[in-house]
């Protein structure tokens, strides 16, 4: 039986396996006091921050709020239907985009607009990459 190799300082062995890192999502300070969000509902705080947790860096822009979505989190779907709009109008997030489906149908693709418009897939409005938001605390 072959010995097992030990891992490393950082808690990776030889063959790959070791220690998995979280991943994380920043927010910056002034969010908690921008106006927009204070005058969000807590199920719309709520869902702004599921919907971010969708954020892994380099796809802004291709964030959803479909039904899987609510199956995914436990939301119901007319709860996430109901606040979405919400959510758009506070300024906080953006439609960027729309993606086809079956049956003439098209899921929103969003982007929290603290954040640059990542060029992450084909369904994005390509004026959308070039508009900044400029939200009041930027």
């Amino acid at each position: 039986m072959a010995k097992r190799k030990r891992a490393n300082a950082h808690g990776m062995r030889p063959d790959g396996g070791g220690v998995k890192r979280h991943s994380y999502v920043r927010v910056p300070h002034q969010l908690f006091y921008y106006d927009g969000y204070l005058n969000l509902s807590i199920a719309q705080k709520a869902l702004l921050f599921d919907l971010y947790s969708q954020f892994k860096g380099d796809n802004n822009g291709n964030l959803c709020l479909t039904p899987s979505f609510a199956d995914d989190y436990r939301w119901s779907r007319g709860t996430v239907k109901n606040n979405r709009s919400a959510l758009v109008d506070s300024g906080l997030i953006r439609v960027v985009g729309r993606k086809p489906l079956n049956n003439y149908t098209f899921m929103c693709l969003y982007a929290v607009n603290w954040l640059p418009v990542n060029d992450c897939n084909q369904w994005i409005d390509r004026e959308e990459l070039k508009k900044r938001v400029k939200l009041d605390w930027l």
